[in-house]
């Protein structure tokens, strides 16, 4: 059977071809004005689903990165506030080594005091400091000072200073089943049974303003004193020494989560990104072909009337 190809079937047939050549110049077109080779799952199905599973877990990491980094800076912060208290209790203890000599006159005595005092006011300031606005020893209390002086001499020097946060710890989720403790129940870091930082403080200011002291009784109180507030700087350095160990933790983990975001960035650019060189290539094959379909579409659509008439 002679099965006759009409002039409308071929502009047809030519049409879609153009039409499909096109669409492909304009997608590679795309692919190297945007750096993209993949936009839409229709581009390749099996590798958008890679690399949407890629960006997923690129987001996952940088999430626990943020919460990694605040936890550390909520750390160093507190850490750093420790570390002050202990210098402040290195210089109360120096104050009671100075105040045993039995030849300081009231007036010396005095001065040492009013340098306790100061050192009670650097405690306290230290029991509150806060990280981003969130006080770091009160526990999961994070919005209110932990510590408040609750009695004072008549010359208005704290007697008592009162824990009034939290009784349980403030933490973050820093991997799919860990958390780490970001802020601590400040009661159990200044004023631990036996290590009451603020009482030492206070123990030594009093005792050197006791005038009711002889000259031994007060060497003798004073010196008890020193072992006071070495207990107290124990009572820290425990505190310290955890919240070390936390950092040095947290530092592992935060290096280890910015290689699985590297790792996943990697991937999903590598499977997304367009490949210039090929992408070049592959427009120049394509508008070869392009120019070709032009050139023999031409050719069949020059008719005369006798090839109409065949």
């Amino acid at each position: 059977m002679n099965i006759r190809v009409t002039a409308q079937t071929q502009t047809a047939n030519a049409l879609a071809t153009f039409r499909r050549q096109q669409s492909d110049i304009a997608r590679v077109q795309g692919q190297i004005s945007t750096g993209l080779r993949i936009t839409t799952p229709s581009d390749a199905p099996a590798d958008y689903v890679a690399i949407q599973q890629a960006k997923a877990s690129s987001r996952r990491s940088a999430a626990y990165a943020q919460t990694l980094n605040d936890a550390q800076a909520d750390l160093n912060t507190s850490a750093t506030a420790i570390q002050e208290s202990n210098n402040a209790l290195v210089r109360a203890k120096q104050i009671a080594q100075e105040g045993v000599d039995q030849t300081l006159d009231p007036n010396s005595r005095q001065a040492l005091a009013t340098e306790v005092d100061s050192l009670i006011a650097r405690l306290v300031q230290a029991g509150n400091v806060q990280s981003d606005g969130k006080y770091l020893f009160g526990g999961s209390a994070v919005e209110t000072p932990p510590f408040r002086v609750t009695s004072l001499t008549p010359g208005g020097q704290p007697t008592g200073v009162t824990y009034t946060g939290a009784d349980t710890r403030a933490s973050g989720l820093i991997s799919p089943n860990q958390t780490v403790d970001t802020k601590y129940i400040g009661s159990q870091v200044f004023q631990k049974t036996g290590a009451d930082a603020f009482a030492a403080l206070i123990g030594l200011r009093d005792t050197l303003r006791d005038t009711a002291l002889t000259d031994g009784q007060r060497s003798a109180a004073l010196t008890q004193q020193v072992g006071v507030v070495d207990a107290a700087r124990g009572g820290l350095s425990e505190a310290l020494g955890e919240q070390s160990a936390a950092l040095a933790s947290i530092e592992a983990i935060a290096n280890r989560v910015a290689d699985l975001k590297l790792n996943a960035d990697t991937r999903s650019s590598d499977l997304e990104s367009t490949d210039f060189a090929a992408a070049v290539v592959t427009l120049r094959e394509q508008d070869n072909s392009f120019q070709a379909t032009l050139a023999i579409s031409a050719r069949l659509f020059q008719t005369s009337l006798i090839d109409f008439l065949r």
